[in-house]
């Protein structure tokens, strides 16, 4: 649960005891776009991994909702063991997510980035891997993927991406397709999706 969230002791109480529930934390102020979504994605992806009866871990938004049934899912995973215009801007500039807790962060910290182009500042793309890969922030995983994912927190490459937007879209795709794990991706994040 987001730290901003206006819950009382007692929701957060019965959510604590929904048989459903494995945990409630509130660890991070999450803001969309900055590295808070990714330190909360990886906090929760090492709570789950340290559950044995955990297999799969599947990274949902509190909008989605599961359209085919537990059964058919758990079938599927049996069965199986270039980016937008201005994508490389989201590594070459300082991105400030601070501002972003304001009603005018957003733009402030595109005045911030316009600067940079201004006065020619623009930061190293990421080297620590050969390729960068990007992709869908909404995914589904092994226990063992995510096990390598959460080992290579704190590496150079998860430490570079803190004032990169929207880092968790990158961070996990290089991560797995820069390891012997990506012989097994399959591209496609098995989610209808309809952006409105």
């Amino acid at each position: 649960v987001d730290r901003k969230a206006l819950l009382t002791q007692k929701e957060l109480s019965w959510l604590d005891l929904c048989p459903i529930v494995k945990g409630v934390y509130r660890k991070y102020k999450v803001t969309w776009g900055t590295f808070s979504l990714l330190k909360a994605e990886l906090f929760l992806m090492e709570k789950a991994i340290a559950d044995p009866e955990i297999t799969y871990l599947h990274m949902i938004s509190g909008q989605d909702y599961p359209i085919k049934n537990m059964t058919e899912i758990l079938h599927f995973f049996e069965r199986y063991e270039e980016w937008e215009r201005g994508t490389y801007e989201r590594f070459q500039y300082f991105r400030l997510n601070f501002v972003t807790y304001f009603p005018w962060g957003n733009k402030l910290s595109d005045f911030i980035i316009y600067l940079q182009k201004i006065i020619g500042f623009k930061r190293r793309i990421p080297d620590q891997y050969e390729h960068i890969y990007g992709g869908s922030n909404w995914f589904s995983i092994t226990k063992q993927c995510a096990e390598y994912i959460v080992s290579q927190k704190n590496k150079s490459f998860y430490r570079r991406l803190k004032y990169t937007f929207a880092p968790e879209e990158s961070f996990f795709a290089t991560i797995v397709m820069n390891s012997s794990i990506a012989k097994n991706v399959i591209d496609d994040n098995l989610r209808y999706i309809v952006w409105r």
